[in-house]
């Protein structure tokens, strides 16, 4: 990774001018994401856990849902609360997803944080570049057009995958179990998180003994991943059997197959500006400006992952529901950071510390 010059570190009142702007941010993106989606789920069937597969097998809100909103104590003061607020949020699961949708984000934003820190060593530039992750959101999860209901889930796991990235960066391997663990219960594409440590265990080794040595290190954590990852999704296949599947799924299977129709999506012209817009059009710099991604390991993972998920999207998910891509946030956020780092931070601080003139 290029050398970096000295950081800048911020005062106390600094902080808390971005902490009070990241949280007044994240209400802003918390409030807009329930107001304006519609839900595309019977959040009181799917908190009971009578949805149809393969929506109550992402069980993790279902029960936080149960827990809260369904619970007969706190739905009364959840009620009240609600009382407050404009009569769309006059139902306490939206209250409950408002919540999560808020401390989600939060999370989100100071894990991705926490991986740009690392990555760069300076907290000034690791606090606002890490914003990336809510600019972002806006435009995989709160369309303008297109299809824009919204599920419980997805603003969870891209907390769960941003920290689960950043423990990836730091090599917290055994922390980064449990929350696979949550990840996988919340969403079964957190398998993707395997992949993503296979990866950069291997890009980040330079010569082929380092590689045999980081992929005996990590060995252990991608079979545990594995184990619990197929264990968990057959166990809550099982358990929701009965529930039946959405209609025109083939066969009761795990996945359905949507290429053909995804492939007619990607021909139509009134499609493509929705899908320019991914990740707030920053596709384009990614790969015009991807040298500059100083973490080659990273660069390199990314580069594999993204086709990964896109081709796996194509075969059982619904492209133009852009918000199946929105995990794939919290690995854009860092090489979009790193670029901005290279291209234009460094040089802009080289260059100020030559007198006006020379």
């Amino acid at each position: 990774m290029e050398a970096v010059s000295t950081p800048v570190a911020p005062n106390a009142r600094a902080r808390l001018g971005w902490l009070a702007f990241v949280v007044l941010a994240c209400a802003h993106f918390s409030v807009l994401y329930v107001w304006r989606s519609p839900q595309f789920l019977n959040l009181v069937r799917y908190s009971h856990g009578n949805e149809q597969l393969p929506y109550q097998g992402r069980v993790l809100m279902a029960w936080v849902l149960d827990l809260t909103a369904g619970n007969s104590h706190l739905a009364p003061l959840l009620l009240r609360l609600a009382s407050h607020l404009p009569q769309e949020f006059h139902n306490p699961y939206l209250i409950v997803l408002l919540f999560t949708a808020f401390f989600s984000m939060l999370a989100a934003i100071f894990a991705a944080r926490a991986s740009l820190l690392h990555l760069t060593h300076d907290r000034q530039f690791a606090s606002w570049a890490a914003l990336l992750t809510l600019y972002m959101a806006y435009f995989n999860l709160v369309d303008v057009y297109g299809l824009s209901y919204s599920l419980p889930y997805d603003v969870p796991s891209l907390a769960l995958f941003s920290l689960a990235v950043w423990l990836v960066f730091t090599q917290r391997y055994w922390l980064l179990l449990p929350v696979f663990l949550v990840g996988t219960l919340n969403r079964e594409t957190f398998c993707f998180i395997t992949i993503f440590l296979v990866l950069y265990a291997w890009f980040g080794a330079d010569a082929p003994e380092s590689r045999a040595a980081a992929m005996r290190r990590v060995a252990p954590h991608v079979a545990l991943q594995a184990i619990v990852w197929v264990a968990l999704r057959l166990w809550l296949h099982h358990h929701f059997l009965q529930n039946g599947f959405e209609a025109g799924q083939q066969g009761g299977g795990f996945f359905d197959l949507h290429l053909l129709h995804n492939l007619k999506s990607l021909l139509n012209p009134f499609q493509w500006p929705l899908f320019l817009g991914l990740f707030g059009f920053t596709l384009p710099l990614l790969i015009h400006s991807y040298r500059w991604i100083s973490d080659r390991a990273l660069a390199r993972s990314v580069a594999i992952l993204l086709p990964l998920w896109a081709l796996a999207m194509l075969l059982v998910g619904v492209v133009v529901e852009i918000r199946v891509f929105d995990e794939l946030t919290v690995f854009l956020v860092p090489c979009i950071g790193l670029i901005v780092w290279n291209r234009w931070v460094l040089p802009a601080r080289r260059w100020s510390k030559f007198p006006v003139g020379v």
